[in-house]
């Protein structure tokens, strides 16, 4: 994953799937095609940069991934 837009704050530091979707993408898709990926991240708060980088590995072919 890489992010390739900043993504800022709205209100009280949320941010919405839809943001995240459009500031993320998968840089080597074949790294992912047909694997089962674990994502991880330091803090969770909404949980929409998680569903949101799910998506986009879904998207570029993972197997499963699960958090």
């Amino acid at each position: 994953m890489e992010r390739i837009e900043t993504v800022h704050k709205r209100g009280r530091g949320e941010r919405s799937k839809a943001v995240h979707l459009k500031s993320i993408q998968v840089r080597h898709r074949a790294l992912i095609n047909e694997k089962r990926v674990l994502r991880l991240d330091d803090v969770v708060t909404t949980g929409d940069t998680m569903e949101a980088c799910k998506l986009r590995l879904v998207e570029a072919g993972a197997a499963q991934v699960t958090r």
